[in-house]
C-alpha cells in the first residue's frame, strides 16, 4: 500500500506499484446505495401495486425474562419446565406480531387455563377470537417460508 503524503519528493519514495489507479473513479457501494435511496425520493409517478410491493413489515425483538423471576420460592422440575415451555410459545407468539391480549387469550385456551374474565362469555366468540389468532399465526408462517425477493435493488 502507498503511503500519502504532501510531500512531493517523499511520495516519490514511497509510491509502491500494487496500487490500482484505474479504479480511484468508480462508485462505491455507498454511492449507489444513496444514488438509488434519491431516486426512490424523487419518484413521484409510483402505483399503488409498487407500493404495495415495497412494503415491508417488521416485528419488534421480544423481550427475555429470566425464568428465575417467575418462579417464586421452590418449585418442582414438572412446575419449572412448564414455565419454561409457556414462556418458549409466548416469545413465538410475539415473533407472530400479535398483541399482548392476542397472546393471553390464547395461551389460556391452548393451555387450558380458566379466564380470569368477570364476565360471561360466549364460547362461540371464543372460538372465532382463537381462529383469528391462528390465521395470523399461519400467515407469519407462510410469511417466512417466502423467499427474500430484492426487485428494487439495481447493479
Amino acid at each position: 500500500m502507498a503511503r500519502i503524503l504532501n510531500n512531493k519528493r517523499a511520495a516519490a519514495m514511497y509510491l509502491d506499484d500494487d496500487v490500482d489507479v484505474t479504479n480511484l473513479g468508480l462508485e462505491t457501494e455507498a454511492e449507489k446505495q444513496m444514488k438509488t435511496i434519491l431516486e426512490k425520493q424523487l419518484k413521484t409517478h409510483i402505483s399503488i401495486k409498487e407500493q404495495f410491493s415495497q412494503h415491508r413489515s417488521f416485528v419488534s425483538p421480544s423481550t427475555y425474562k429470566s425464568l428465575t423471576e417467575l418462579v417464586h420460592g421452590t418449585c418442582s422440575m414438572e412446575k419449572f419446565q412448564e414455565v419454561e415451555k409457556e414462556q418458549e410459545l409466548h416469545q413465538e407468539l410475539q415473533r407472530c406480531g400479535l398483541s399482548e391480549q392476542e397472546i393471553t387469550d390464547y395461551l389460556h385456551f391452548k393451555l387450558g387455563k380458566p379466564t380470569v374474565s368477570h364476565r360471561l362469555v360466549n364460547p362461540s366468540v371464543v372460538q372465532e377470537k382463537i381462529s383469528k389468532i391462528e390465521e395470523k399465526i399461519l400467515v407469519h408462517d407462510k410469511e417466512l417460508l417466502l423467499p427474500q425477493s430484492f426487485k428494487m435493488l439495481r447493479n
